[in-house]
Formats: C-alpha cells, structure tokens, sequence
C-alpha cells in the first residue's frame, strides 16, 4: 500500500474565514487522525486540509481523506449546531479526487 499526500480544498458558504471554526476543525482532525500528520489552514476564503494517507490507489486514498474531513468538520460544526451531509460531500470529494488522478497520471 502506497502512501499518498492529499489536499483537499472547500469552500463553506457563509462560513468561510471562520477562525473559531478553524481552531475547532484543525483540533477535531488531529484528534481524529493524528497519524497522518494533518494540517488545516485558510486560503482566502477556502478551507484546506493535508494530510498523508495510504491506500491501494489514490483515489481510495482521497476517499479516507475525505471521510476523515467529514468527520472533523462535523465535530468543529457541532459546536454551533450545524452539520456537514456527509454523503454529498464524499461524493463530491470522490468525483474531485477521480478527476485529480486522471490530470495527473495522464
């Protein structure tokens, strides 16, 4: 299994440049998953996460990064009441990553 880096870069709506939310996010993601060295940031009003992840393909490896991220986003959202579907997210990450693999092996 190979291990890959993985950034993933999104966008909130109304919640973008949330410092308190970011503190929350990058706490829930080291908690979660301190073995892959996680990161999170703000880059202008997108949120991103990095981390490393292994995986059979790149794609499975973006789909438990992905998954991860739900999951942290969920427990920083929490604190305010909100929640992230999951499903929709995953879905879109998978297209995201699927289309990422072909640009760059092509």
């Amino acid at each position: 299994m190979a291990e890959y880096q993985v950034e993933i870069v999104f966008n909130l709506g109304e919640r973008d440049r949330d410092v308190d939310l970011l503190e929350r996010f990058g706490a829930a993601l080291e908690e979660i998953a301190s073995e892959t060295g996680p990161v999170a940031a703000i880059r202008g009003d997108r949120y991103s996460a990095t981390m490393i992840v292994a995986g059979e393909t790149l794609t499975a490896a973006g789909t438990r990064a992905a998954s991860i991220i739900v999951e942290a986003l969920n427990t920083a959202l929490g604190a305010t009441g909100d929640e992230l579907d999951a499903r929709a997210f995953e879905t879109l990450l998978e297209r995201v990553h699927v289309d990422s693999a072909a640009l760059t092996t092509a």
